[in-house]
């Protein structure tokens, strides 16, 4: 079975892809970019195998992309099914919680206008998103 390679940005002539389940194999990692850099369409492609990250720069679409990547047998492409860490963090409590006390702070220490302000603002449109989900 294919490892799942999770999209994580795609600009034009551009994707990143993560594949956590390859994390540490320098073999894998090493076997995709080999394989990768033989298309006559893809510019370059930077792995990092710490983070599982791999970018591709490329003069085709997407689809095409991972299409062939799975003709190659290295991995299928689809967009990450999780919340990213940060749409994750943006939706707790604890961070309008946080941005209150540290907006709380600052208006403390003198600094009503900026930056307190801008702490209490962001902690009261945060909160206003969160009731209307």
């Amino acid at each position: 079975m294919l490892p799942s390679a999770f999209i994580s940005h795609v600009s034009s002539g551009r994707i990143r892809l993560h594949i956590p389940e390859k994390k540490y194999d320098r073999d894998y990692f090493s076997h995709i970019q080999q394989k990768l850099k033989q298309r006559n369409y893809i510019d370059r492609v930077e792995i990092k195998i710490l983070t599982t990250s791999i970018l591709i720069e490329h003069r085709s679409d997407l689809k095409s992309v991972l299409e062939d990547a799975r003709n190659l047998g290295l991995f299928h492409g689809k967009k990450a099914s999780s919340t990213p860490p940060v749409a994750e963090l943006m939706q707790s409590p604890w961070l309008v919680k946080g941005l209150l006390a540290l907006g709380a702070v600052q208006i403390l220490r003198g600094a009503a206008l900026a930056p307190g302000s801008t702490l209490l603002m962001d902690a009261y449109r945060l909160w206003l998103a969160s009731r209307f989900r």
